[in-house]
C-alpha cells in the first residue's frame, strides 16, 4: 500500500513537472512572439509637420480682397501642387480642408478674412528641399508659392517661401502674412 501511495505521488509529481514545463515553454514562446511582432514604423510617433502659411490678401488699395470677392468666390479658389513637372489639383474630400486650404472669417468688425494654405511638401529628406504650390483665384489668375523645407526623418518644417517670386521675410515661427493681390 505504501508503494502504491509512493507511486501515485511520483506520478503526480511527474505530471506537475510536465505541466510546468509546458507552461514555461508556452510563456517563453508567447514572449518571443510579442517581442518580434512589434515592428518600428518608418515614421516616429512624434512626427512634426509645419507646412502651412496663413495669408490675408489685400488689393492695391488696401481693401480685404477675400471680403470683396465673397464666400461664393472663395469656394472657387483651388490649390495645385507641382509634382513631377505637372500641376496636380489638390482635391481630397475626406479631409477637413478638401481643397488644400481653410478660410477664416472675421470674428468682429475690423478683422480680416484669411486663408490657411497647406503647401506641397515632397517626401525627400534634406535641407533646402523646395516645392511649388499654385493658388488659383476665382477669376482664373494664379499665384505661385515656392516653399523651402528642412525635411528630416521625424519632421517637415517650412523654412522660407516666395510668393510670386518675392521672398517673404518671416521671423521664427511666424505663420501669418499679408499679401497684396494684383
Amino acid at each position: 500500500m505504501a508503494t502504491t501511495a509512493l507511486s501515485k505521488t511520483r506520478l503526480k509529481l511527474t505530471i506537475d513537472i510536465y505541466h510546468y514545463a509546458i507552461m514555461k515553454n508556452t510563456l517563453i514562446l508567447l514572449c518571443l512572439f510579442l517581442l518580434t511582432a512589434c515592428k518600428k514604423d518608418k515614421q516616429d510617433a512624434n512626427f512634426n509637420v509645419q507646412a502651412n502659411i496663413d495669408i490675408a490678401v489685400f488689393d492695391p488699395s488696401g481693401n480685404d480682397h477675400l471680403k470683396k470677392i465673397g464666400e461664393e468666390s472663395i469656394s472657387k479658389i483651388r490649390l495645385y501642387y507641382l509634382i513631377d513637372g505637372k500641376k496636380v489639383l489638390f482635391n481630397r474630400s475626406n479631409l477637413d480642408a478638401p481643397y488644400g486650404f481653410l478660410t477664416f472669417k472675421p470674428e468682429k468688425e475690423g478683422d480680416r478674412y484669411w486663408l490657411r494654405l497647406f503647401l506641397y511638401n515632397t517626401e525627400k529628406n534634406g535641407s533646402a528641399v523646395k516645392s511649388t504650390t499654385y493658388l488659383r483665384w476665382e477669376d482664373g489668375r494664379e499665384d505661385e508659392i515656392i516653399a523651402e523645407f528642412n525635411n528630416r526623418s521625424n519632421s517637415r518644417v517650412l523654412v522660407k517661401f516666395w510668393y510670386n517670386k518675392k521672398e517673404i521675410n518671416r521671423t521664427e515661427n511666424q505663420r501669418y502674412f499679408q499679401i497684396t493681390s494684383e
